[in-house]
């Protein structure tokens, strides 16, 4: 099964992706440029403004832990 984590670098999400793992769960976490995840997680660069990398970020997924927030915006 895998798992894609949106917001795991978050307060929620850098605790919740370790247990996953160490629970056996293939994890896939949809991240921005540059952030840092726990290994045995596969990073997938995008947005969730950016229709293309969502697409990516779904391919092949069992289920979605979707704990990504805005909390800027323009």
């Amino acid at each position: 099964m895998t798992i894609l984590v949106t917001g795991a670098t978050g307060l929620v999400g850098t605790r919740l992706l370790p247990r996953l793992v160490e629970a056996g769960m293939d994890c896939r976490a949809l991240v921005r440029s540059g952030k840092n995840l726990p290994a045995g997680v596969t990073a997938v660069e995008g947005d969730l403004f950016d229709p293309a990398s969502l697409v990516r970020a779904v391919r092949n997924v069992s289920a979605i832990i979707h704990l990504a927030a805005v909390f800027r915006s323009p």
